[in-house]
Formats: structure tokens, C-alpha cells, sequence
């Protein structure tokens, strides 16, 4: 099946053109996201300070926000709009991050061992097939000896609602429109395993449910792993 990660620059486009919109998500989805990150925040397996690469950076907004409380923050997105957007976002606040253009795939230009926590920005969901273990692979080789991988995906079968618009088919765990696969949502068991085959060790994890009733949200895993020392 075809993937088009670089459709993630019509989108960033057509959302930096709203008034008033942030980032990917509206302000509400923002605000909830960062509730949801305060928390992991104060997991016990959660790196207290440190270098910082959020993979999937998009607008900077979480990047940012973890250059508020003290860590160096590298963000890299394969949309030139959302890293220019990022840019803007931290040339206009009191804390600066940097930002680039990238393969968050290959992380060509990221050096070894760099990072002592790699942070998925929503993004390992968009990656799709074999392209996944390179990922792996990517965040694997930044992270120093006993750094931190932090997974946030969705995952498990989608509401049925949600699951027709965006084309999920529930034997694969493909979303795809026009034949264009655009997420994976694994069960949540599945993606464990698959951080493990990756050569990560499980810290801590949390299966988050959608709110009862919600036809248009997924479960989440959230998930601290560790590159062995």
C-alpha cells in the first residue's frame, strides 16, 4: 500500500490559515494534550531534565512547552509549514527550541547518542509497514545509553463512526483513503511487542480509554521505554 507522508504539508497549510488555530489540534485537543503530558511528566521513569527530540514536532507546541520546564528541545517534522509555525511559535515566547525540517523516519543529521528522552509527537501512528522499525531504529541510535523513548499512538479497534471516515480496516489496522494508508492503530499488546523487538526495554505504560460514548477518538497508549544502558 502507498503512504504519503509529505501530504502532512497540505494539511499544516490548510490549519495554519485558520485564525486563532495553534497547531494541529484546536485549543481544547491542545489543552487536553498537555493535561495528558503533565501527567506522564510525573511518571517515575520520566527523565527529570535533558536533551530532548520530539520526533512528529509539528507547530513546537509540546516542544515548547517542555523548554518551559527546563529541557533542551530539538523538534524535527516532515512539514516545512508546521516547522516555519514552530519558528513562529518560539521567536514569540519567553523559551526557545530548535527546529528543523526532516526524515523523522531515517533522522538524517541526528547525530548518535544525543538525546536523553525521544518523544513521539503524535507521529508513529502516520508511520506505516516496514517504515515503522526504521523509526525504531532512529530513535534507538539518538538515544544515549539508559535514554528514554516516550510512545504516545493510538491504538485498539476504532469506534465504528470513526473507523468508516477514516477508511480503518480492523484485520489490518490500516486507515487508508484512496489507497493511500495514512495511519496504523495496532492493539495496544501489539505495539508493546513491537517497542520490545525494536530493542527497548518497558519502563511503564498506561492503555488510556476514549471517554464512553466518544465516536470520534481512539484509545491511547502511552509508553516509557528505555535503550539499554
Amino acid at each position: 500500500m502507498q503512504v504519503d507522508y509529505a501530504g502532512h504539508e497540505a494539511v499544516y497549510r490548510r490549519l495554519r490559515s485558520q485564525a486563532g488555530r495553534a497547531g494541529w489540534d484546536d485549543a481544547q485537543g491542545l489543552a487536553r494534550d498537555l493535561d495528558i503530558l503533565d501527567e506522564i511528566m510525573r511518571w517515575s521513569a520520566f527523565p527529570r531534565e535533558g536533551r530532548v527530540l520530539e520526533l512528529g514536532c509539528g507547530a513546537g507546541n509540546i516542544a515548547l512547552y517542555l523548554a518551559a520546564r527546563g529541557y533542551v528541545v530539538h523538534g524535527v517534522d516532515i512539514s516545512r509549514t508546521a516547522i516555519d509555525w514552530a519558528r513562529e511559535h518560539a521567536a514569540a515566547g519567553p523559551v526557545s527550541a530548535s527546529f528543523e525540517v526532516g526524515n523523522v523516519i531515517d533522522g538524517e543529521g541526528l547525530h548518535d547518542a544525543a538525546f536523553d528522552l525521544v518523544l513521539d509527537g503524535h507521529c508513529l501512528h502516520c508511520i506505516i509497514g516496514e517504515d515503522r522499525a526504521r523509526f525504531f531504529g532512529t530513535a534507538r541510535r539518538v538515544l544515549a545509553p539508559g535514554g528514554v523513548l516516550c510512545v504516545r499512538t493510538m491504538c485498539n479497534a476504532l469506534p465504528p463512526a470513526m473507523a468508516s471516515r477514516v477508511g480503518y480496516d480492523p484485520d489490518t489496522g490500516v486507515c487508508s483513503r484512496d489507497g493511500v494508508a495514512t495511519r496504523y492503530v495496532g492493539a495496544a499488546n501489539a505495539l508493546v511487542r513491537e517497542v520490545m523487538d525494536a530493542g527497548f526495554e518497558l519502563l511503564q505504560m498506561e492503555v488510556r480509554r476514549a471517554p464512553d460514548g466518544a465516536t470520534d477518538d481512539s484509545d491511547e497508549l502511552i509508553l516509557l521505554a528505555s535503550r539499554p544502558a
